[in-house]
């Protein structure tokens, strides 16, 4: 499509495959036409090539009540794709995409400040296929619904009993939806903890939910993210804007990712922190040690390995050990991690790999490999072995 603006990665793991989601437009954020896309992926290393998943639309103006109002002189307006969840898997199994339409009516006013239109569904079959696309949540309070927001219908009216059940049961997820708050901000009576950005969450030990948000900042759930303690800044992080991961690993530890920088416009290196309760963490280490130039001109492109996001506590997971990690570079191009567990900083012994001996396996946990679309990395055996 010629998109140079990427960014805002979901990854999921699904039927054998891995299932990415980004955001992408012409050139600069918050710059329409805006529209998600879907690839897959059997192994992470080779990937379909992208389909659209939610496209780019318009909405009527008329009901738009946010700031910059003035700037609108159309009776449509298109709307910006952003999104700070994308995967749920029902106990059904049935496994959901979705995306928030926001509006904007110039680059410098986001489309998650409370006052976009709605958050749009649709599912993805075992198959692969996708469902039709359904609005799951109109944005009341922020002047959308049913009867002034066209375009898709609402996910009660799909024929799919199945599907409903899926959307009724995510909407009473309230750890879940919590994820939702930035976009849906002004619906105060919807969301148990009333601030805090991108959410990533966790379990700890005792069963208590550790939430992480951008800014460093954490808040603790003890009735699983029906209640919130006050949010407050970590001691351990220190980071400025760029999204924080947090999960916990194979091997019952756990594990920060982030951009170790104050200055949110330099988002570099991407880092890991790892730890043993879920609280405390240590031994900073690098995934992605720098980053390359910009490639494309376009507006807010903070540089950098960004925006960081791995598979839920509450989807499932590859059984490989691993912890796989989504970034975007630069907002322009797509990336994923392969994260050994153990999660190691220092290597303690002679390095002494005989490459005739080398397995697939030893050299995925062992080295690590830099691997563009364009430029593949394999193990091969020359003629005399």
């Amino acid at each position: 499509r010629g998109f140079t603006y990427n960014h805002a990665p979901m990854v999921a793991w699904f039927h054998g495959k891995f299932v990415y989601e980004y955001l992408g437009g012409p050139s600069s954020e918050h710059e329409p036409p805006s529209a998600a896309f879907l690839c897959f992926s059997e192994d992470g290393i080779h990937w379909e090539n992208p389909i659209e998943v939610f496209p780019s639309i318009d909405i009527s103006s008329e009901p738009y009540r946010g700031p910059k109002r003035e700037y609108i002189h159309t009776a449509r307006i298109p709307c910006i794709v952003h999104h700070r969840m994308g995967f749920y898997t029902a106990s059904s199994g049935r496994f959901l995409v979705m995306t928030f339409y926001g509006l904007s009516p110039d680059c410098h006013t986001a489309p998650n400040n409370g006052y976009g239109v709605g958050r749009a569904v649709r599912e993805v079959y075992s198959d692969f296929s996708l469902s039709p696309i359904y609005w799951l949540r109109y944005n009341e309070p922020g002047g959308y619904n049913k009867e002034n927001t066209d375009v898709f219908p609402f996910y009660k009216e799909s024929e799919d009993e199945g599907f409903r059940q899926a959307c009724r049961e995510l909407l009473e997820n309230r750890l879940v939806t919590q994820q939702w708050w930035e976009e849906e901000r002004l619906d105060t009576a919807f969301f148990s903890r009333p601030d805090g950005r991108a959410l990533s969450y966790y379990t700890l030990p005792d069963g208590r939910i550790m939430g992480v948000f951008k800014d460093s900042m954490t808040s603790i759930s003890e009735d699983g993210g029906q209640n919130w303690t006050p949010i407050k800044k970590s001691v351990s992080i220190e980071t400025a804007s760029g999204k924080v991961w947090g999960q916990k690993t194979a091997d019952g530890k756990y594990a920060l990712v982030y951009n170790p920088t104050a200055d949110s416009a330099h988002r570099w290196p991407l880092a890991v922190q790892t730890g043993d309760n879920g609280v405390d963490f240590d031994n900073l280490a690098a995934i992605v040690p720098e980053t390359e130039p910009c490639r494309y001109e376009g507006r807010l492109k903070n540089l950098g390995p960004q925006y960081v996001r791995g598979i839920t506590e509450a989807n499932q997971s590859p059984d490989d050990m691993a912890m796989w990690v989504a970034y975007s570079v630069n907002k322009e191009d797509m990336w994923i991690a392969r994260v050994p567990v153990p999660i190691k900083s220092v290597w303690n012994q002679d390095v002494h790999d005989r490459m005739e001996e080398m397995t697939e396996e030893k050299l995925r946990n062992t080295w690590n490999l830099y691997v563009p679309s364009w430029n593949q990395a394999q193990l091969s055996k020359t003629s005399d072995g």
